[in-house]
Parts: structure tokens; C-alpha cells; sequence
């Protein structure tokens, strides 16, 4: 699949149209990423875009062109991978999060959790760092 500025719309109703669901879903999560720390809002942009892009040219070209995010989506979509700032801002603040929710939680988190909430972040770590960098 090459992505480009126009969405490839599928000729599938069904598909199109729970493609367009899951994109409004994202889209709205994103949006509510922007208001709550925490909750990320370029990743959630991301599955957004593609899913706009197999189901509504109007909404995927909306997310492609916006001003705040649009151009980090176009480039993770396009395969050309994330800035260095981005990769920078995204490992401190999940980390951040991760320790804040260990530390706050400490006493009343089993083991086993913690242990799995540091497995994740490890492999977001490595996803984000195995990326394409972008400048």
C-alpha cells in the first residue's frame, strides 16, 4: 500500500465504514489526548489517518493537512519515520507516566503488574527508537 495525499477509498461498504468508525474513534481519543496529560495524541492521529485514508478522502486529508499534527502523521504514514524532538518527547513522557503511575501505585499495584507496565514501556521504547528518524 503507497500512501499518498489522496485516500484510496475501499469499495467494500462494510469495510469503509467500520474503517470509518475506528478512525472517528481514534480521531476523538487523539482529541481528547490534546486536554488529558498522559494520553497521546500523534499516535492516536496516526491510526486516525489510516484508517480516514482506506474510508473518507475529506477526513483523511483533514488530518494530513492539520496544522498541529498533520505533517508527523504524513511522515509516520509515508514510512519516513519520526523527528528526533518527537522521539525525544515521546520517551521522556511515557517513561514520566510509567514511573508517576509506579510510584503513586506502588503499594497498592501487584508485582506482576508493575513488572508487565515496564515490559510495555520497554516495548514502546524500542518500537519508537527502531523508527525511522525524520529531520
Amino acid at each position: 500500500m503507497q500512501i499518498s495525499k489522496t485516500a484510496e477509498i475501499t469499495n467494500n461498504k462494510l469495510k469503509r465504514s467500520v474503517f470509518f468508525i475506528l478512525g472517528t474513534l481514534s480521531f476523538f481519543t487523539g482529541i481528547i489526548g490534546i486536554i488529558i496529560p498522559g494520553l497521546p495524541t500523534t499516535i492516536f492521529m496516526i491510526i486516525a489517518g489510516y484508517f480516514y485514508f482506506h474510508s473518507s478522502n475529506k477526513f483523511y486529508k483533514y488530518i494530513i493537512n492539520h496544522k498541529l499534527f498533520g505533517a508527523h502523521v504524513y511522515n509516520f504514514l509515508t514510512g519516513k519515520g519520526i523527528t528526533p524532538k518527537g522521539k525525544k518527547i515521546s520517551l521522556i513522557s511515557m517513561w514520566f507516566f510509567i514511573a508517576i503511575g509506579i510510584l503513586f501505585g506502588y503499594n497498592s499495584i501487584p508485582p506482576m503488574i508493575i513488572a508487565l507496565i515496564l515490559m510495555l514501556g520497554l516495548s514502546g521504547t524500542f518500537f519508537i527508537l527502531k523508527q525511522p528518524t525524520y529531520r
